[in-house]
This record gives structure tokens, C-alpha cells and sequence, in this order.
């Protein structure tokens, strides 16, 4: 998994570095897990749930070790398939001693049990935000293809089971319309994107 940074704003990052974001559907519950490097000045992670991918509530609060160092962190989001939705919506907030906060990225679990993969926002910018939710760990094979049926980017996964999220730069593409391919033994997904 490539290092995703929590930035503050645009001309500073904070010294966390978040290594892995995922969850899975364990029965009736999600579990998030979540690995981060380099802590300094830390205080607490507030994991944050929501049903629309927009709204989101605070669901529990994790103090984070705060010191240099890989650190595993894990959640549980119990009976979350009493909620009535199929997908899920989470993101870290992650908050300094100083008061200042960020957020990840937002991930999404399916709660149905079934594979999915979800791409968004959609037009893309700068960054795709890609989901992929499995039921046995697999190595899935990746592609952007542009209109042309050119192969413009191209990734190798190597997925745990659950919902695991990354993020693709295509802020190098031309203005136009992309796919997104994935294959792996029980996925085979082609999501359209339109790049601004």
C-alpha cells in the first residue's frame, strides 16, 4: 500500500502517515483496522460513519500511541446491518495535541456481502478514489484505459478480504473519458470515469 499523508492544507502535511485504511462485514459487524508511521503530536482518532458518503457522525474516539513507529489501530462498528443500507461510508479523523484535525479518505463497505468496486468522485479532478470490496483475499490486476482502448495507467493488488481503498493520481490525463478495469479471480469490473 502507498503512503497516504493527512494534509493540513495545501502548503503543510502533518507528520502522520497513514499506511493502510480498510474494513471488512464480520457477521453482523464492520471491523476497521488502520496503520499508521511516524506519529508525532497526535492525540486521538475519531472514526466517523455515514449512510450517504456525505454526512457523517462520530462513532468512537481511539487515543492514538502517538511516537515514531508503525501502530495498528482496529474498530469495531457493531450491528451495522440493522442500519438497512448496503453500503457504508467511513473516514479517520485524526486530531493533534494542538487541536488541529484532518480527515482520510473515505472508504465504503459493502454490507451485503457481496464484491463491488466504487470509484468517485466522478468527474475525477486530480484524484480517483477507488473502493474494492472481496470476499477472498486475490490479486487483482488494474487498468485506466482512455477512449482509444490505450492502457494510460496500469496497477497490481495484492487484496486482503474486506474493503480495501486507494487513491489514483490522474491529474497527468487529458480532459476525456476513461475506464477503469479490474480483474481478479472473482472480479471483473469496468467503471467509466470522465476526467475535468
Amino acid at each position: 500500500f502507498s503512503s497516504f499523508y493527512f494534509a493540513r492544507n495545501a502548503y503543510s502535511v502533518l507528520p502522520v502517515t497513514l499506511l493502510d485504511f480498510n474494513g471488512r462485514l464480520l457477521s453482523k459487524s464492520i471491523l476497521l483496522n488502520w496503520k499508521t508511521d511516524n506519529e508525532q503530536n497526535e492525540n486521538t482518532f475519531e472514526i466517523e460513519r455515514s449512510l450517504d458518503g456525505n454526512n457523517f457522525i462520530v462513532i468512537g474516539t481511539i487515543a492514538s500511541v502517538g511516537t515514531a513507529g508503525i501502530h495498528t489501530y482496529s474498530f469495531t462498528d457493531t450491528n451495522t446491518v440493522t442500519l438497512n443500507k448496503a453500503i457504508i461510508y467511513y473516514r479517520l479523523k485524526e486530531t493533534n495535541i494542538d487541536g488541529k484535525f484532518t480527515f482520510s479518505r473515505i472508504i465504503n463497505i459493502s454490507v451485503n456481502n457481496d464484491e463491488f468496486c466504487s470509484l468517485f468522485p466522478n468527474p475525477v479532478n486530480e484524484t480517483a478514489n477507488v473502493t474494492i470490496s472481496i470476499n477472498q483475499p486475490q490479486q487483482v490486476n488494474a487498468r485506466v484505459i482512455d477512449n482509444t482502448g490505450k492502457t494510460v495507467k496500469q496497477f497490481r493488488w495484492n487484496l486482503p478480504a474486506g474493503s480495501t481503498s486507494f487513491s489514483i493520481d490522474v491529474s497527468t490525463l487529458a480532459k476525456g473519458m476513461y475506464f477503469l478495469e479490474l480483474k481478479g479471480t472473482n472480479i471483473n469490473e469496468h467503471k467509466q470515469f470522465a476526467k475535468q
